[in-house]
C-alpha cells in the first residue's frame, strides 16, 4: 500500500556546491540519496515530493575536518509498505529448491517452498 509520509534526512554537501543554487543542490542530493531506499518501519521511498518551502531545509553546519556542510531536511515522500497477505506484482528473480524470490522495487520478497500448497 502507498502512503504519503513526512520524513527527515541529513544531507552532506561538498563546498563546491555552496552558492546561489544551494537549495536546488540540496534537493537534488536528497532525491539521489533517498529514492529507492528502505526507511525503517515506513517502507520503500518511491518518490520525494517537490517542495519550495525553504523552512524545510535546516541551517547548515560546516564540518571542521572536511569542509562539507550538513543540512537536516524535512520532506514529504510517497512510500510503499507491503502488508502481510497483500497481493502485489513482482518480478521472479531466482528459483531454487528452497522456493523462489521476487523483486518489487527495492525489496526482495521470498516464498519458501513449504509455504506454498502442493498440487
Amino acid at each position: 500500500m502507498f502512503f504519503m509520509k513526512r520524513l527527515e534526512h541529513e544531507v552532506l554537501l561538498e563546498p563546491e556546491f555552496f552558492g546561489p543554487h544551494l537549495t536546488r543542490e540540496i534537493r537534488r542530493k536528497l532525491r539521489d540519496e533517498v529514492e529507492g531506499t528502505v526507511v525503517d518501519k515506513d517502507g520503500i521511498v518511491i518518490a520525494v515530493m517537490e517542495t519550495n518551502d525553504v523552512n524545510e531545509i535546516g541551517k547548515g553546519l560546516v564540518e571542521y575536518e572536511t569542509g562539507m556542510a550538513s543540512f537536516m531536511v524535512n520532506y514529504s515522500a510517497i512510500v510503499f509498505r507491503p502488508f502481510i497477505h497483500e497481493v502485489i506484482d513482482a518480478h521472479v528473480s531466482v528459483v531454487n529448491e528452497h522456493g523462489f524470490f521476487r523483486e518489487c522495487w527495492a525489496a526482495e520478497l521470498s516464498c519458501v517452498r513449504f509455504q506454498t500448497p502442493h498440487a
